[in-house]
């Protein structure tokens, strides 16, 4: 019996990685549905169609932190630290809180060798 979570809408399931095409698959407009699509693909190890998948949920919400922080971390994944920087840093400007988004932002400084920047970052994420 489905419950209407997990595997089933592009989520994690017990079993094993999710599906990748079941959450915009079933709402093709939605940036939710996007979003799963595109955590269902990092976890199957496809940051360059993750990436796709975080872009258009953006487009479709672009006030929403966690699309700048899925694409963060598929820019990261991707070693395009830069890029992966700016979306975590609109992750954060969009939500203070996001805990996510400030080690996304730690771990981008630190590989582009800004280790002051990326220490407060990572003690920013720790204090939330």
């Amino acid at each position: 019996m489905e419950d209407g979570g997990g595997a089933a809408e592009g989520g994690v399931n017990k079993d094993g990685p999710a599906h990748p095409d079941r959450g915009a698959e079933r709402r093709p407009g939605s940036a939710s549905g996007h979003r799963r699509r595109g955590d269902a693909l990092m976890e199957n190890g496809r940051p360059e169609e993750a990436l796709a998948a975080f872009d258009e949920a953006v487009r479709l919400e672009p006030e929403n932190a966690e699309g700048h922080v899925g694409r963060g971390r598929a820019l990261y994944e991707l070693d395009r630290d830069k890029k992966a920087l700016g979306a975590f840093d609109e992750a954060v400007r969009l939500e203070p809180e996001n805990a996510e988004g400030h080690v996304g932002r730690g771990r981008a400084l630190y590989e582009l060798d800004r280790d002051k920047k990326a220490l407060g970052a990572f003690d920013e994420a720790v204090r939330l």
